[in-house]
This record gives structure tokens, sequence and C-alpha cells, in this order.
């Protein structure tokens, strides 16, 4: 048999890649009227009808509706989409999520269309629970509409929690939205009673049993080591991007004890938020005194100003940058953000509908441009790992 030659084995190698690529697509119809309509308002905007294919199914009936905060105001909107029967989405080249209930997040403001997929790698690594996700090429009455990500609900993540919350300013607990199906062997009121005592407590800066009252009602550790990522990819918003869930009864010994739950991590590699509680933080020297990267919520302040728990927080901190989030960590986590999004990056569509965003430093996509981001992002990881274990 004759060997092959090198230019032969190039394309034999690129057939191999473009076969098995992983490419999810989401072919959506609606009234074309309605689609116009529903950009010229800033509020939710429900489709009267909606049909959609899933990698080449045939049609089925959708609930198709926008959603989000900014995203209301967006050029892509978000979607929340809704099936009567289980549609299959692809994870990898063996493994598929099926299900009927997801949200379609736009990555507006997502730089590359890289940040949310390094912050969940990221988090998945330090055994955070996290939401599935799976990038998804989008196209709306047989126009491309762009690179999307399909999200996970929080609340269906959640099937053994009782009680779900998202976190809002100040702290307060927004359950209104995240209400469970699952039955509960205590009440929602006592739910936010156990959440806001935490809230209470933390109002003594001086208490030096802090720690230990919250580790008796909230996985510490975990909180910890999500502020820790948080500081590591300079997350310029995550206050309110958090679920607090509480575990089953059984598993707690009859005590309300909550766990959370990342899920936006849009905002990453840029700057804390500008607002009054960071300036005040800013004033009293919290930026230079700790490394921590945002003080919008009372709990993280109350970690910065109680000497104690900053102790037991840098100790976790220190302990997730040496030997969980290692350079070796970060390279398998950049390589596996490449290898899902660099399939999607043939596809024109995603640079013609790109041009809708909020391009950052006035760059145009490309797939040059976006993997060597990728690759920026990676060098800077590392570099501030380095630079905040020798602040620890």
């Amino acid at each position: 048999m004759r060997p092959l030659n090198a230019p032969c084995v190039f394309l034999l190698l690129l057939s191999t890649t473009t076969l098995h690529a992983v490419v999810n697509k989401i072919d959506i119809r609606v009234e074309p009227s309605e689609f116009r309509s529903h950009l010229q308002i800033e509020d939710k905007f429900e489709f009267s009808w909606a049909k959609a294919s899933v990698n080449g199914q045939p049609e089925a009936a959708a609930e198709l509706s926008t959603r989000g905060n900014s995203c209301l105001g967006a050029p892509r909107r978000c979607f929340k989409i809704k099936f009567a029967e289980d549609i299959r989405l692809k994870i990898s080249e063996t493994k598929f999520w099926e299900v009927k209930n997801f949200n379609l997040t736009s990555m507006w403001q997502d730089n590359g269309y890289i940040n949310h997929k390094i912050g969940m790698g990221l988090a998945k690594k330090l055994k955070l629970l996290s939401l599935k996700n799976t990038y998804v090429l989008l196209t709306v009455n047989k126009k491309p509409y762009g690179l999307y990500i399909a999200l996970q609900k929080p609340t269906k993540n959640l099937k053994t929690s009782p009680y779900v919350a998202r976190r809002r300013e100040e702290g307060e607990a927004d359950t209104k939205k995240y209400r469970s199906k699952i039955a509960g062997s205590y009440s929602e009121a006592d739910f936010i009673t156990a959440y806001e005592s935490m809230y209470e407590r933390i109002q003594n800066r001086n208490d030096e049993t802090l720690y230990g009252f919250l580790k008796e009602r909230l996985n510490i550790e975990n909180y910890f080591k999500l502020l820790a990522l948080h500081t590591l990819l300079r997350n310029g918003d995550y206050t309110d991007e958090l679920f607090f869930y509480a575990r089953p009864l059984e598993q707690t010994q009859g005590k309300i004890y909550f766990d959370i739950l990342p899920w936006d991590f849009e905002d990453l590699f840029s700057s804390p938020h500008d607002g009054k509680p960071n300036k005040k933080a800013g004033k009293k020297g919290y930026f230079k005194k700790t490394i921590l990267y945002s003080f919008e919520d009372p709990l993280d302040m109350a970690i910065a100003r109680n000497s104690s728990l900053y102790r037991k927080f840098l100790a976790r901190a220190k302990n997730t940058l040496e030997i969980e989030l290692t350079d070796e960590v970060i390279d398998q986590v950049i390589k596996k953000v490449h290898s899902k999004i660099t399939p999607y990056l043939d596809f024109p569509g995603v640079y013609s509908a790109s041009k809708r965003d909020e391009i950052h430093d006035d760059q145009v996509y490309s797939k040059g441009y976006i993997l060597n981001l990728l690759e920026k992002r990676k060098s800077e990881l590392k570099s501030r790992r380095k630079l905040l274990l020798r602040k620890i």
C-alpha cells in the first residue's frame, strides 16, 4: 500500500476533525412581524407561536419569549424556550443533554464568546455546582442569528432542594421567580428567615465566632472558593449572579443549610462595578488591604472587615490557587473551551450576527481574533494567579 504523503495526511485529519465536530443548531420560526416588533421594546415579549428544529430533527411547536434584564435591551435578545417533549443537544461526541425547557443566552457582552465557558469550566474544577450548557448556532426565520449558549435553568439543577433564592442587591433573597416544585418539611418563610439571619449576624464586625455561625448554616468553604475564583477571573459582575439553595433536611439533621450555585460569568477580565458600596470600600482601603474583587454584597464586606473571617478566607484562597486551580488546570480548561468553540467559528453567520453585539476594543470578530483572545486569557489567568499567591 502506497504511504500517504503529507498533504493527504493533513486533509485526512481535517476531514476527520470536521466529521466529528460537535455543533448544535436550532432553527426557529416565528411570525415575522412579531420578530421585528420584539426588538422595538425593552420588555419581556412572548411570541404568539413558535416552531423549532433542533439538529435537523422535524419541527416542533415551542413556547418562546425573551428573558433577562440587560439582555432585554440587547441587539440580539436572550430567550427562554420550552418544548412539549425533550429534545437532544450535544454536549460532546458521546454525551447528550435531553431537555425541554432551557435558556438561550446571546452572549452579546461576552467578549469573544468565551468568558462564560471559562468561568463555568473553572467553577466545575472547584467542584462547585454548575449548570449544563452548550454552544448553539441559532437561526430565526432562516436567517443566521449568531452564536448562543443553551443554558440549564437553575431550578432544574436543584431538583432535591425545596427552596431556591437568587441573591439581589444588599443581599436580598429573591424567591418569587425560582420557586421549586419539591415539597419541603419547612415553609418558604422559614427559608427566608434562615437566610436573613446570616445577614443580620454579619453586622457585628468584631464577632470572633462569625465563621462558626456561618459554617453551621452555609457551605462557607464553597463560598470562599467562589470568591477566590471571582478574584482570579477579575469578574466585574457577580454579586447578584448567585443562587442560594437549601439542601434536603435529611442531609442536614433537620437544619436549614445553604449551598451555592453561580451562573453568569460573562463580565470577566473587567473592572468591578463603581457603585456606592465599592466606592466606599475604596475610600477605606479594602481594595488594597484585601484580595477581594468587589464589596457590593454585605457578606463580602463582612469577610473583608472581620479579621478572623478574612484569615479563614485567605487560607481557603491559598489552597484554591495553589492546589485546585494550578497552571495545568487552567491549561485544561482553556483547551476544552478551544475545542468547544472552534467548530462554530467556521460558520459565517457567527460573525455577521456579532456585528450587533457590544464588541470590545472596536474589534471585528474573526476566528483568529477569538482564538488569539483565548490564548491571551490563558496567559492573563496564569500571571494573575502568581500575583495573588504573592499577595497572600
